[in-house]
């Protein structure tokens, strides 16, 4: 027996992974109007700030946006702020850029203004800031009010004539609770954010073609999943890409060791009835 998904298959690379290419993203209204959104804020300079619920796709809008961009006409620089602090702010995108950052936060801080202004001005480019993750700026320790402060600095660089850059927050909705940017100390940057957008589960009508989306990009066949198992996967998964991921390769794990060419409602019962998911990742 085969037991390798893709030669089962004829696939060309596994669907329902992280790394499909952004050419086969699935888009659907919303997709396409954070886009937009994210486009106007990298040409204009603009802040603004990317919320959802868990595995709803954010960093997958990031890699689209991202992978859009020209890069003979945008500089980006990407962080996840696991242990954020206000020089980290400044030493990460300096090291990506392959500098040697200098050592006082002083010197830090013109040392980057200084490449901004050379990037911009210089060589004409736009210059994007993606900080993933900052919901956990509450988390990670006691600098979090300073982080904040300090992205309030810089992009007050110009005495409030303009951001220098444009500024991304990607992060969980617990971005917005009290602890994070609900928090009365942050008044002064929430008032700076230019545009807020936030990540959705998909509809029902949606997630067939979500999985017809996944399926072209690995060059398999639209009607793989018959409709009956769309139609439970669409019941618990909640709508979450993430889950409808995992609840799919499942799926196709049980139609290849059952030698058979299609997923059936019957196969992603039993996905459920196996517990082959831990419980808390499935709709109730």
């Amino acid at each position: 027996m085969n037991f390798n998904i893709k030669e089962h298959f004829k696939f060309v690379r596994m669907p329902f992974s992280q790394n499909i290419p952004v050419e086969f993203l699935y888009q659907n209204d919303r997709t396409r109007e954070i886009l937009s959104k994210m486009s106007f804020a990298a040409a204009d300079n603009r802040f603004l700030v990317l919320s959802g619920p868990v595995g709803t796709g954010k960093s997958t809008v990031l890699r689209c946006f991202t992978g859009g961009l020209n890069k003979d006409e945008y500089q980006v620089f990407y962080i996840s702020c696991s242990a954020m602090t206000p020089r980290f702010f400044y030493l990460a995108p300096l090291l990506q850029m392959g500098i040697k950052p200098k050592f006082y936060m002083f010197n830090l801080k013109e040392q980057f203004n200084k490449e901004v202004i050379r990037l911009t001005r210089t060589l004409g480019k736009k210059v994007v800031y993606i900080i993933d993750e900052a919901h956990r700026l509450e988390q990670t320790s006691r600098y979090s009010n300073e982080c904040f402060e300090e992205i309030r600095f810089f992009l007050n660089i110009e005495y409030d004539s303009g951001n220098p850059l444009s500024l991304i927050l990607c992060g969980q909705e617990e971005i917005w609770e009290q602890s994070c940017l609900g928090n009365a100390k942050c008044k002064a940057i929430v008032q700076r954010i230019d545009l807020t957008c936030k990540t959705e589960a998909l509809t029902v009508s949606e997630i067939g073609a979500y999985i017809a989306a996944h399926l072209k990009s690995a060059g398999g066949a639209a009607d793989l999943f018959e409709k009956d198992a769309i139609k439970l996967i669409a019941n618990s998964s909640g709508g979450i890409p993430r889950v409808i991921n995992k609840i799919c390769t499942q799926g196709l794990l049980y139609a290849m060791s059952q030698s058979a060419n299609v997923v059936t409602g019957e196969m992603i019962s039993s996905v459920f009835a196996n517990e082959e998911l831990p419980n808390i990742v499935l709709s109730k």
